[in-house]
């Protein structure tokens, strides 16, 4: 029991004097291994103990112990910096972190120049001189001396000894083509740019552009400029012919006529020796939409031809002629005609309704209305009926329709059934038939229908009250 316990005291003590001794790996199942030591180099060392210090590695060096048999980096020991990049380091036996030797003086063309101390300006580049100094034992640029810049390009920088920014030369005087002209001399004027001549001067010793002469612009697109020696602004040429195809034409006369463009015909005359669009000739319209238009050499305008005829799955059909029936809606069947030229929608006949909902549609090819086919299917007079019934009201003179009651004498509207309405009287507690309502079928077949409670004909939301002149629509006659 006293063994262990010097033995934990004496360890405590060594970590004071090694001084932060990080401790690692130490949770119960790593716990210290007593008398377990380590063999290095042939050298042995006890459990816990230093062992060596491993290489400067750029920032430290590595600490080994022995921990549990086995030498293991145990810590590391970080190393200051080198002050500056040309510092030397310098390594002690026994220790781990160098020294360094940091010459701060300078060498520059074999003499040597103290920290701070100015060393030379560099070559001006155009804008100002670099001067550089000594800095911590490195020759660097330390600060820069502006430079009067170039009063013009003519200028010449003369370079004195001992001065970095040039003085500079500038004559007054310009050369252009081996003739010499004193400052402020016209030199030469540029060439038209198509408003203007440009004019330049010799101004400080160089040939820069002063001001513009304006020119006359061109009358209109087929003037032609004539240079005339020695003037910058060109002389226009203005005939006032035209010529198109290889025909010469007269200022203001008819040149041709453009093609019909659906509307009219432009003109064209020569104007002022442009050919240019001067009038348009308006054009008689198609008289109907499929009239096709011929047009006549010489003539712009075309004429058409309207022939009533129409073309029809190869057969040709007459203006009026019946072409063929649209297929059944429900109601009615559509019928289309020969019209002007055009297929058109004509008119629609009505077909009788089915006998009961449960019936068949039969198309016959060449027959309008289908045929029913109702089967052996057995009609109940009552539900197939829209037909008004006895009331079972005490009064035995009244009628019953639709969940209303009607008194003697009443007329009963009966339902739309797609060509009309029965009419009906109630007389002696029976319904009496007085006469069918046809009502009108609509001019689209594609048209909503919408019923007004107490009328029998529907109103057609596409229906034309302008359109009086088709004819009525006949009926189809039924087929069973």
């Amino acid at each position: 029991m006293m063994n262990t316990l010097n033995f934990i005291t004496a360890f405590v003590i060594s970590i004071i004097f090694v001084g932060n001794v990080e401790i690692v790996n130490c949770s119960p199942k790593d716990s210290v291994v007593p008398n377990t030591g380590c063999y290095h180099q042939g050298t042995y060392y006890n459990n816990q103990k230093y062992v060596y210090t491993g290489p400067f590695n750029g920032n430290g060096c590595t600490l080994y112990y022995c921990i549990n048999g086995k030498v293991v980096p145990y810590k590391s020991i970080p190393c200051d910096p080198p002050p500056n990049a040309y510092c030397e380091p310098i390594f002690h036996k026994g220790e781990c972190c160098p020294t360094y030797d940091c010459p701060r003086d300078c060498i520059y063309d074999g003499v040597a120049y103290a920290n701070g101390v100015y060393i030379y300006t560099g070559p001006f580049n155009g804008k100002y001189c670099p001067v550089y100094f000594c800095i911590d034992g490195e020759i660097k640029h330390s600060k820069s001396i502006p430079c009067d810049p170039k009063p013009h390009p003519n200028c010449v920088g003369i370079h004195i000894e001992g001065e970095c920014c040039p003085k500079w030369d500038c004559p007054s005087d310009c050369v252009y083509d081996d003739v010499t002209y004193a400052n402020g001399d016209y030199v030469y004027t540029g060439p038209f740019n198509g408003k203007y001549c440009p004019v330049y001067y010799c101004i400080d010793g160089e040939i820069v552009y002063s001001k513009s002469i304006p020119c006359d612009p061109k009358p209109h697109p087929n003037c032609v400029g004539i240079h005339i020696e020695g003037e910058c602004c060109p002389k226009w040429d203005c005939t006032s012919d035209c010529v198109y195809n290889g025909v010469t034409y007269a200022d203001e006369d008819y040149v041709y006529t453009g093609p019909f463009n659906g509307k009219y015909c432009p003109v064209y005359h020569c104007v002022d020796g442009e050919i240019i669009h001067y009038k348009s000739i308006p054009c008689e319209p198609a008289p109907y939409k499929d009239c096709v238009g011929i047009h006549i050499e010489g003539e712009c305008c075309p004429k058409w031809d309207c022939s009533g005829d129409c073309v029809y799955n190869g057969v040709t059909y007459s203006d009026g002629d019946y072409v063929y029936t649209g297929p059944f809606n429900g109601i009615t069947c559509p019928i289309y005609y020969c019209i002007k030229g055009a297929i058109t929608y004509y008119q629609s006949t009505y077909c009788p309704p089915p006998p009961h909902p449960q019936c068949i549609a039969i198309m016959i090819k060449g027959q309008c209305c289908p045929k029913w086919d109702c089967g052996k299917l057995i009609i109940d007079e009552k539900d197939s009926s829209d037909e008004p019934e006895r009331s079972n009201e005490p009064d035995e003179k009244k009628c019953r329709y639709n969940n209303k009651v009607y008194n003697e004498g009443d007329t009963i509207l009966g339902p739309f059934d797609g060509r009309g309405c029965t009419m009906y009287e109630c007389h002696d507690g029976k319904p009496i038939t007085l006469d069918f309502e046809i009502c009108e079928p609509p001019s689209n077949p594609d048209s909503k229908a919408t019923f007004t409670e107490g009328e029998c004909c529907p109103k057609y939301d596409s229906d034309d009250p302008d359109d009086g002149n088709k004819p009525k629509i006949e009926k189809c006659v039924p087929v069973y």
